[in-house]
């Protein structure tokens, strides 16, 4: 004969991963710089656009004094460019500007005629521009996430009409961002920014094996607490006051374990063991009583 012993098992996952997106409509500098570990400085070389009038055939003379386009640091050819068009017309043409023109804020070619506008784009220093530079070993902020939505009244047999219940709120205390950043350039709708990231362990206490992830808080309006209740399979001779199990009973019909209820009465022995006798449990302004026979 082979005696057997059947076992359960449980699924520990070492390595958990809860992924949390932020998405807003409107571009800001500050989401860049957390998802992309760069930030924004002052005074950079920005794109011109102007509108010039041609004072002399061949010439137009720029309002800034235009720089190399540093795109083009591995070309063989002139690097400071300048692209002009005839006002009302969408033909650029490319103008390699020379040292000398850039000196004197000039863009010269044979096809400008006196007397007509252009518009010109070229690149020049600018104090009122900010620029930042992200580079290929980029490291991704670290924050701390506190995130308060809405809860709408609703259920499967009633849609919400809109009246607020209460709010969600998710606290992670450490809130690691991924450095993916998706830039979405649509002319008929608006340019999102996402934040994607994931919630990394805080280790607390002396278990360096578990730690936590975030804390979630919900808050219903109008509920409250009817009454509490001890659970009696954990209230038994033998036990201990610490393993005593209480729940709270809400007026939504909802059930939750109550943290740190103080447990008494004669039922709990010296050493804090139970034994048999009227034990009370007293939380949230509420008082439950059970006999342990």
């Amino acid at each position: 004969m082979v005696n057997r012993k059947w076992l359960s098992s449980t699924n520990f996952f070492h390595d958990p991963a809860v992924a949390i997106t932020l998405t807003d409509i409107l571009f800001k500098e500050g989401y860049v710089e957390a998802q992309l570990g760069t930030s924004f400085t002052a005074s950079a070389e920005a794109y011109q656009s102007e509108t010039i009038k041609a004072k002399e055939a061949g010439k137009l003379e720029l309002s800034k004094t235009p720089v190399d386009l540093g795109v083009l640091k591995c070309s063989d050819g002139g690097t400071i460019i300048a692209w002009y068009s005839e006002e009302g017309k969408d033909d650029y043409k490319a103008v390699i500007i020379s040292a000398v023109d850039a000196g004197t804020k000039t863009l010269s070619d044979s096809g400008i005629e006196n007397g007509k506008t252009y518009c010109v784009r070229y690149l020049a220093s600018d104090n009122n521009a900010l620029e930042a530079i992200v580079k290929s070993d980029m490291i991704p902020h670290e924050l701390a996430l506190i995130i308060t939505v809405p809860i709408f009244a609703g259920d499967a047999c009633a849609a919400s009409k809109g009246s607020k219940a209460g709010t969600l709120t998710f606290e992670v205390p450490r809130f690691q961002l991924d450095g993916g950043q998706e830039f979405t350039f649509n002319m008929s709708s608006n340019a999102p920014m996402n934040l994607n990231g994931t919630a990394m362990v805080m280790t607390e206490g002396c278990d360096v094996n578990s730690g936590k992830l975030f804390r979630m808080v919900e808050v219903i309006e109008g509920r409250v607490v009817e009454g509490i209740m001890i659970d009696e399979a954990t209230a038994k001779v033998g036990a201990s006051k610490e393993d005593v199990v209480v729940y709270a009973l809400y007026s939504d019909k909802k059930i939750a374990v109550v943290n740190n209820p103080e447990i008494g009465g004669a039922a709990v022995g010296d050493n804090g063991i139970l034994q048999k006798g009227e034990l009370t449990a007293t939380a949230l302004g509420k008082t439950a009583n059970y006999t342990i026979a």
